[in-house]
């Protein structure tokens, strides 16, 4: 096995176990890191295999998660001061 399958194969596995950890995140307000674009607080949709993040301002453009984008779900928002989104 060469080392690009091998890492594939792990990012497939990690891709994975993310789908499993959000189960109960779907349409709830999340905090999600990057590790070059940093933090952001946004709505998690899940779409058969594919999550997304969709920011509540529509100024923003949605992020598809995969294994390649890095993105990882650090929080989910327990409490909203004021009026909700």
């Amino acid at each position: 096995m060469t080392s690009q399958a091998s890492s594939n194969e792990m990012d497939n596995h990690e891709q994975k176990q993310e789908m499993i950890g959000v189960r109960g995140l779907n349409g709830k307000i999340v905090i999600a890191r990057h590790k070059d674009k940093g933090l952001t607080v946004s709505r998690l949709h899940r779409y058969d295999h594919t999550l997304v993040l969709r920011s509540e301002n529509p100024s923003y453009e949605a992020v598809t998660l995969s294994a390649k984008e890095r993105w990882k779900i650090v929080a989910k928002v327990l409490w909203w001061i004021g009026s909700e989104p």
